[in-house]
């Protein structure tokens, strides 16, 4: 497992919130499950109690070996939650490329673009070794510039989220990491 995809806190108070076959595999990242918002949508093992409330306490997708790959799996649904329609934009007076708000730094605000080339690493006859990260090359195209710029993704998650040339994505305005696909 990817360093990146697994953390886990055994000083936490509540480790392990769920119960798991093993703990050594139990993976902290997504201690709040970013997919909750999701309800149906989210994949995951839930009941809504008598009072409505979604309860996800017999769920350990976030927290087993593949909750990284499921979460990301569904991330784009979140961010679609999250966007602000034309209609929104327009009613508070918002440009979704510089921020909802000025107390937030423009810089860091996510902002469209579209995937202008992909481009993958050549590694020859000696191929790669099992625990290379293989990094694509990413030419991108922000809505509203001219200007093609260009960033790294790893190879496989690129392939997860089923981005590829053409597309339109979600990138961090500021250090230009892919987020998701639009």
């Amino acid at each position: 497992m990817e360093n990146y995809k697994f953390v886990q806190n055994k000083k936490c108070e509540y480790f392990p919130c769920h119960k798991m076959e093993t703990e050594e595999e139990f993976n902290c990242m997504f201690c709040y499950c970013p997919l909750y918002a999701l309800k149906e949508g989210c994949g995951g093992n839930f009941k809504y109690n008598e009072k409505g409330i979604k309860d996800c306490s017999d769920c350990n997708i976030p927290h087993g070996t593949q909750g990284y790959e499921h979460v990301m799996s569904h991330i784009h649904q979140v961010i679609e939650l999250g966007k602000l329609d034309k209609a929104e934009e327009k009613k508070e007076g918002l440009k979704i490329q510089s921020g909802a708000r000025e107390e937030y730094h423009p810089e860091n605000t996510p902002v469209r673009a579209v995937v202008v080339r992909i481009e993958e690493p050549d590694f020859g006859c000696e191929g790669i070794g099992e625990d290379t990260i293989v990094m694509d090359k990413v030419k991108i195209q922000i809505e509203g510039e001219k200007e093609i710029r260009e960033t790294k993704a790893e190879d496989a998650w690129l392939y997860l989220q089923e981005i590829n040339e053409g597309d339109k994505i979600i990138v961090n305005g500021d250090s230009l990491e892919i987020i998701g696909k639009e």
